[in-house]
């Protein structure tokens, strides 16, 4: 049986994302390498790790480029296909 194994996210600020994630999702740090490029979060069988762009840039040298939040609906948009449309933005239904 396959399993997911990782997923790296590219952050400006490693420390900073991953004490988000501490604070919203109640996560807490496995590691951050010495250099403070690197680290992950304790999420169980499958890693979730950010790594900052400058290390990107080392280990994609010739596929990394950093999207701006404008670019995004349109990347997401592309990969969903021309057929779909993204959903309007999530609104608040009180019970």
């Amino acid at each position: 049986m396959n399993r997911f194994g990782y997923t790296i996210f590219y952050v400006h600020d490693v420390a900073q994302t991953m004490a988000f994630f501490e604070k919203a999702f109640g996560t807490k740090t496995a590691f951050i390498d010495p250099s403070g490029q690197y680290g992950q979060l304790e999420t169980g069988t499958t890693a979730l790790g950010f790594a900052s762009f400058e290390l990107a840039k080392i280990n994609l040298p010739h596929s990394f480029r950093p999207l701006s939040p404008k670019e995004l609906p349109g990347c997401a948009s592309k990969a969903m296909g021309t057929n779909n449309r993204l959903h309007p933005r999530p609104e608040w239904h009180p019970h």
